[in-house]
């Protein structure tokens, strides 16, 4: 949280809602509060602690951001790029599928919840890239790769069932029972690749 948000933050604090009547709206986490003002004098003393830590900080000369001199950073991008190109050890990568992440290398085998479109044996490609790594670098998405610079591809080998699962519900004394077997959708994929090209600038 940078020193200008917490002071507009605080410029900005209460006001009346557009909707409700004596409502207070915190512009920064958009958090209103009708008619309890002990839980908004807490929020505010909370910004106004924050704001002088952050005060502080800069005063002392740090700063929440990462600098580094235009020389420094070329060079520290040219031996990421070299890295990749040696590709030495093995590389692995934090894909998003299925509404889960799997961290991954080749030939690691994942399943997942839900049948995709694909059929078995079909080669797919996973898009969402959130990290990449290897032996001496990492590299973050934010929030995710570009497809130009890394390709994770997979195959499907799998469509199956979990194994049954039971949910039973029973109340005492009300002559209540409901008992419903259900089974939950996997499919199985083998990572077959990671491609990566050298395109940091």
């Amino acid at each position: 949280m940078s020193l200008l948000m917490l002071n507009n933050c605080m410029k900005m604090l209460m006001r009346r809602g557009p909707v409700a009547h004596d409502s207070i709206v915190c512009k920064l986490c958009n958090r209103s509060y009708h008619h309890r003002f002990y839980n908004f004098a807490r929020h505010a003393v909370i910004l106004r602690q924050a704001q002088i830590i952050s005060h502080s900080l800069t005063q002392r000369g740090f700063s929440s951001e990462v600098w580094l001199p235009h020389e420094k950073k070329k060079g520290l991008l040219k031996e990421v790029n070299k890295e990749i190109v040696q590709n030495v050890g093995r590389m692995f990568a934090v894909v998003h599928i299925g509404g889960s992440q799997f961290k991954v290398s080749p030939e690691d085998l994942i399943q997942i919840q839900g049948h995709i479109e694909a059929d078995m044996g079909e080669r797919i490609c996973l898009e969402k890239v959130l990290l990449l790594g290897g032996d001496n670098f990492t590299v973050i998405g934010k929030p995710l790769i570009s497809p130009q610079m890394v390709r994770v591809e997979a195959t499907v080998i799998e469509k199956t069932m979990s194994e049954k699962k039971i949910l039973f519900r029973f109340k005492k004394r009300k002559n209540y029972k409901k008992y419903k077997e259900m089974y939950v959708p996997l499919t199985v994929l083998r990572i077959n690749t990671i491609d990566v090209n050298p395109v940091l600038s």
